[in-house]
C-alpha cells in the first residue's frame, strides 16, 4: 500500500543550506539558481521567479503578482482582483438590479447604456459599452452571441474556448469594464473601448484571447460519469467506506446485469481507523458477498484509487477524478 511504502510521506525538496530566498540566489552570476529554483517550484513557477526583474542594488522586500511577471503590485490591488472573481460568481456584485432588490424605488436602469436593468450579466456582456469592449480585446463574436439569463451560464461557456492563461487575461478585461462602470456612477465619465483595452494589456502585457495548443480551462467535450451495468453473465459488486468521528461504516451492494440490486451488507462500527483500511474492509466483504452468492463472474468497482491501484499491484498511482 502506499502508505506503508512511505510514498505518501511528502519530502521537503529544500536543501539544509535552503532557508532563505537568498540561498537560492547565484551571487556570482547575479541571478537565481534556475536548475534549484524549477526543481523546487517547477517549470511554470520556476520560470516566473527566474524572469523577475531585480535591479542589481537590490530591492526592498515585494510581493509580486505572477499573474503579470512584467510589473510589482500592491497587496490592495491583487486583492481586489480576486473578490471580484468571487463576487462574479456569486452574483453579489452591486449592480443596480441587485442594489434594487433590497432599496424600495431604486432607479435599475443601466448607467451606461440608460436603456436595460443593470444585471450581472447585462454589465459584462450585453451592454454596448461592455460589448465595445470585450471586442477591442478580441473576444471572438461566437462567445458575445446568445442570450444568457445567467452570468456564470455564459463564463462556464467561454472557460470553455480558454486555456488558463487566456481565462486570467479575460477576467483581468472584465474587472476593467467594471471599473469603467463606476467611473461612471461615481465620476460621471467613462473612458473608450481601446483605452479599457490598453489598461488590460498594462496589467498582462502579453495578452491574447485564444491559445490553440493548450487546453481550455473547462473541457467542451464533458462526459458525464455514473454507475455503469455490467456485461451480461457479470455481477458487479460495489464497495465503499466512510470514516468521520472515531467512526467508520462500510457498505457494500451487487448488481446484476439488468442493474437490479440482488443484495447488499452494512456495518457500522465506533472504531477509529485510516479511511484506506475501511476501504480494504469494504472490498473484503465484497468478497465475502459473492462467495454467499456463488458469483461466477465478477466485478468489483470502488472509488478508492489506492485500494485499486494495490489490489492490481499498479507501481504508481492512478487518481481519476469525475
Amino acid at each position: 500500500m502506499e502508505g506503508i511504502k512511505g510514498e505518501s510521506v511528502c519530502r521537503s525538496p529544500f536543501k539544509d543550506d535552503e532557508r532563505k530566498v537568498k540561498d537560492l540566489w547565484d551571487h556570482r552570476n547575479k541571478r537565481p539558481k534556475r536548475e534549484r529554483v524549477i526543481k523546487i517550484y517547477g517549470n511554470y513557477l520556476g520560470d516566473c521567479i527566474c524572469n523577475l526583474t531585480i535591479s542589481p542594488n537590490g530591492i526592498k522586500d515585494t510581493r509580486t503578482w505572477l499573474q503579470n511577471p512584467h510589473g510589482l503590485y500592491m497587496t490592495k490591488l491583487a486583492y481586489s482582483w480576486m473578490i471580484l472573481k468571487k463576487r462574479i460568481g456569486h452574483n453579489i456584485l452591486l449592480t443596480f438590479d441587485n442594489i434594487a432588490r433590497i432599496r424600495q424605488g431604486f432607479n435599475n436602469t443601466c448607467p451606461r447604456c440608460k436603456s436595460s436593468e443593470e444585471t450581472l450579466i447585462h454589465v459584462m456582456k450585453d451592454c454596448p459599452k461592455a460589448c465595445e469592449i470585450l471586442v477591442a480585446g478580441g473576444l471572438n463574436n461566437m462567445l458575445l452571441d446568445g442570450n444568457y439569463n445567467n452570468y456564470i451560464d455564459w463564463i462556464e461557456d467561454v472557460f470553455c474556448e480558454l486555456d488558463n492563461k487566456a481565462a486570467a487575461d479575460f477576467l483581468t478585461l472584465l474587472w476593467n469594464n467594471w471599473n469603467d462602470k463606476n467611473n461612471m456612477v461615481f465620476k460621471g465619465k467613462m473612458g473608450a473601448a481601446v483605452m479599457i483595452w490598453e489598461r488590460a494589456q498594462t496589467l498582462s502585457k502579453d495578452f491574447r484571447i485564444f491559445n490553440l495548443t493548450e487546453s481550455s480551462i473547462i473541457s467542451p467535450n464533458q462526459v458525464k460519469k455514473g454507475w455503469t451495468k455490467p456485461l451480461t453473465g457479470y455481477v458487479k459488486v460495489n464497495v465503499d467506506a466512510s470514516v468521520s468521528n472515531g467512526c467508520r461504516v462500510v457498505r457494500v451492494v451487487a448488481r446484476d446485469h439488468d442493474g437490479f440490486v440482488i443484495r447488499g451488507y452494512y456495518n457500522f462500527k465506533e472504531n477509529s481507523m485510516d479511511v484506506i483500511w475501511a476501504e480494504l474492509e469494504a472490498f473484503q466483504e465484497g468478497l465475502k458477498l459473492a462467495e454467499k452468492l456463488k458469483v461466477a463472474q465478477l466485478i468489483v468497482e470502488s472509488d478508492s484509487a489506492t485500494l485499486v491501484n494495490t489490489v492490481k499491484k499498479r507501481m504508481k498511482d492512478i487518481i481519476i477524478m469525475g
